[in-house]
């Protein structure tokens, strides 16, 4: 299932979808016209449609077969990366930015 368009709000552009897809191989068409208040969007050449910026991700991560273990070399590793795309929006905003921070830090001391 081939990704026919990438749209997203110019005002917001998802970055890190656009790195991950570079990194991928993946250039679909860009739409950058949707709402500012928009959810980026891949349409796919059959009519479906995936939404939102970490959902996206992981669909990347999925299909970069162009990239040995882009998505981790098994299942644990996978979901190491699906827990880091769920904790850096709720953990790096307002207040708990200094402690996230912290937390990323140790984590890359290991």
């Amino acid at each position: 299932m081939d990704i026919k368009t990438f749209a997203f709000a110019a005002a917001t552009p998802p970055l890190s979808v656009i790195a991950a897809a570079k990194l991928a191989g993946i250039s679909p068409s860009v739409d950058a016209s949707l709402p500012p208040d928009s959810s980026p969007t891949f349409l796919f050449s059959n009519g479906l449609k995936l939404h939102g910026t970490y959902v996206l991700l992981r669909y990347v991560g999925r299909v970069a077969g162009g990239i040995p273990n882009f998505y981790g070399r098994d299942a644990f590793e996978a979901a190491q990366i699906d827990e880091w795309l769920e904790y850096i929006p709720v953990s790096l905003s307002g207040p708990t930015f200094e402690n996230g921070c912290k937390y990323m830090d140790q984590f890359l001391e290991k």
